[in-house]
């Protein structure tokens, strides 16, 4: 009985450590994506044509 629910147990430990592991494995595929997005926008820009407006706002201020 005692040998039952130590291997019950450790099947548990066992399984608790697998789904902590594929955590991690997909944690750092989430990673890999985002590095090779962030890649892939970095090396974007130069193929398309982007134009950046920059907008100046002047204020006017009127004396009586």
């Amino acid at each position: 009985m005692l040998l039952l629910l130590l291997l019950l147990l450790l099947l548990l430990l066992l399984l608790l450590l697998l789904l902590l592991l594929l955590l991690l494995l997909l944690l750092l595929l989430l990673l890999l994506l985002l590095l090779l997005l962030l890649l892939l926008l970095r090396l974007l820009p130069p193929t398309t044509t982007t134009t950046t407006t920059t907008t100046t706002t002047t204020t006017t201020t009127t004396t009586a």
